[in-house]
């Protein structure tokens, strides 16, 4: 049985109606905000986030697998958007960056 999320996400990808999306992000977004809230340093980098991962997701909404659950899609998404920011930011900083020490060396 497919939740309903993945439902109206695959109507959504199939005829555009911005209800259905509405729909699946306000079924999501308290999830998504969980994991983004703990893995960003602030609520508004986590809103941003959150946010984010719903603009890539009607951008890549054919990449998802309808015969898989559209959440760990939308965690995917979400993650990679935490990291592309953390890993832009640490290049931002560039020689203050902490150098990582091999364990044994």
């Amino acid at each position: 049985i497919r939740a309903r999320e993945d439902r109206w996400f695959d109507r959504f990808r199939r005829n555009g109606d911005p209800r259905l999306l509405a729909k699946v992000f306000d079924r999501t977004a308290a999830e998504l905000w969980k994991v983004a809230s703990h893995l960003c340093r602030d609520r508004h980098t986590a809103e941003d986030a959150v946010q984010g991962t719903f603009l890539v997701a009607i951008e890549a909404q054919r990449d998802w697998d309808a015969a898989r659950p559209l959440l760990p899609w939308l965690l995917g998404l979400l993650l990679s958007r935490v990291v592309k920011r953390i890993v832009g930011r640490n290049r931002i900083k560039g020689a203050q960056a902490i150098p990582v020490r091999l364990i044994g060396r």
